[in-house]
């Protein structure tokens, strides 16, 4: 062992017993205790010196606290100034989606006027074409009409001479 080591004491502290199965058969010594308890304090080797320091000595509060607080407030302006910024590109964004989304609706409403236009421009066509249709049907009806009428005239004009001259050959009337 050391010499320098000889003067440390063991910091452990131990429990007490509690245990019921043992019987403490001395007295109890408190002297003991204390002896424990007591620290040891080495002896001081050397002369005690002293130093005097002045009050601007060590530090001056103005000077080593200006660079700490320059860089806590640039900090805190530069995270001002983008929070700032980042809320003016959310609020640009924002209009920037409202614009897209009026016109897209825009261009929605078009498209749905367009199409009707177009369906009601259909409608028209069809309707004009069932018109021209049932006008042209029409025409056929009375040309066949026409044609029918002829061929019928041509043919009861003969027929009509050869039964009127058939009644008169046979003296029908008379």
């Amino acid at each position: 062992m050391c010499i320098r080591d000889s003067f440390l004491i063991e910091q452990n502290q131990q429990t007490a017993n509690n245990d019921c199965r043992c019987t403490q058969t001395d007295e109890w010594d408190e002297e003991v205790e204390k002896e424990v308890e007591e620290v040891y304090v080495p002896q001081k080797k050397g002369v005690d010196a002293e130093t005097q320091i002045w009050d601007d000595d060590l530090f001056d509060y103005d000077t080593e606290v200006e660079p700490i607080i320059n860089v806590l407030v640039f900090k805190t302006l530069e995270q001002a100034r983008l929070e700032v910024d980042e809320a003016a590109e959310i609020e640009n964004i924002k209009q920037f989606k409202d614009e897209c989304r009026k016109k897209r609706e825009i261009e929605k409403e078009d498209w749905k006027s367009q199409a009707r236009e177009e369906q009601e421009r259909l409608a028209h066509k069809n309707e004009v074409l069932a018109h021209a249709r049932e006008l042209h049907n029409q025409q056929e009806t009375a040309v066949r009409k026409l044609q029918c009428v002829h061929v019928a005239k041509r043919y009861l004009t003969k027929v009509l001479h050869s039964a009127i001259s058939s009644v008169i050959e046979s003296n029908y009337w008379q």
